[in-house]
């Protein structure tokens, strides 16, 4: 199902859903001599075979002129993503997220792959682990090319979301990728692409090239809660968003005469999402507000939150 010349240009790494090589074991991923087509020896053994209904294959292979990655799909086993010596096949590092990987591509030592991802709490995200069982599914994910031999992978804070299309059994979403070095093109069966119609072909690039204009997810993003406490106080709370390709997001509290009552920011993921709040200090009692919630990410993208109910300050 896939080939890659290794760095050296003397052996072609050969991935897909097979048992043999030139009639040696070897199941999923393994590799040939270039000069004669005999097989090299390669170690790797991270392409599980159990029976026809408990095994791996893979997918898609790539190189960064140093390390050859591979992209699995599973029955009841690996799916995920892995790194090997092109030369010796001994794994550097694997992501044993769960949802079948389709596609690869390696770009500014960043490893882009399509799946999708439902489960990835066996990876690590900065702080703490990735996400749990989650619907609906993560359709692009990125990590750490380089990562060092035995170090246990990790998932980057880079989100974006597709709308499968509904041909059977055609609706992984993204099923090939490739780039530029500046661009990375996806293509597969989906219909939206951050939540804008976009029909099986689409692309990223870096902010250099193209700005960011995405603010915050919208979606759930609901009205906060405001609290007079005593003594000109107001204590406003709120569920926090989070951003596609952002850790960070600052939120201003704006009162309902415009101006601007607290802030607060937070590192924030899809999967935990913290309860914020800050207090607007000095009102007059007997005044009457309501506030707001502005969400707005490091490039200054926003959006905002509906109004809570009026609050009398005391």
């Amino acid at each position: 199902m896939a080939m890659v010349l290794s760095p050296s240009g003397t052996r072609l790494i050969v991935g897909g859903d097979f048992n043999r090589i030139n009639n040696i074991w070897q199941h999923g991923l393994s590799a040939v001599n270039v000069s004669n087509g005999t097989k090299a020896s390669f170690l790797s053994n991270d392409i599980p075979y159990n029976n026809s209904n408990s095994r791996s294959w893979v997918t898609d292979l790539v190189t960064d002129g140093t390390r050859v990655f591979a992209s699995a799909d599973g029955v009841g086993t690996f799916d995920g993503r892995l790194a090997v010596n092109p030369e010796t096949g001994a794994r550097i590092w694997i992501n044993n997220c769960l949802g079948a990987t389709q596609s690869i591509s390696v770009m500014d030592g960043v490893l882009y792959s399509g799946s999708h991802a439902h489960r990835c709490d066996m990876q690590t995200y900065y702080e703490g682990n990735g996400f749990p069982e989650t619907r609906p599914h993560r359709r692009f994910l990125a990590e750490p090319a380089d990562t060092a031999q035995g170090v246990k992978q990790r998932i980057l804070h880079w989100f974006p979301n597709a709308q499968p299309g509904t041909t059977y059994p055609f609706v992984q979403g993204p099923w090939t990728m490739a780039n530029d070095g500046t661009h990375l093109w996806a293509g597969g069966d989906f219909t939206q692409v951050n939540d804008v119609p976009q029909e099986g072909l689409t692309r990223f690039t870096t902010h250099d090239v193209s700005p960011d204009v995405t603010g915050p997810v919208q979606t759930n993003f609901q009205a906060p809660t405001a609290v007079a406490n005593g003594g000109g106080k107001v204590t406003i709370t709120w569920g926090a968003t989070w951003d596609l390709d952002n850790r960070k997001v600052r939120y201003e509290v704006v009162r309902s005469d415009g101006q601007v009552a607290c802030t607060a920011e937070a590192n924030s993921v899809f999967w935990t999402l913290p309860n914020l709040s800050c207090a607007d200090l000095g009102r007059v009692p007997g005044s009457v507000y309501k506030y707001r919630v502005r969400a707005i990410d490091p490039h200054n993208n926003r959006i905002s939150s509906p109004s809570s109910p009026d609050v009398t300050v005391t």
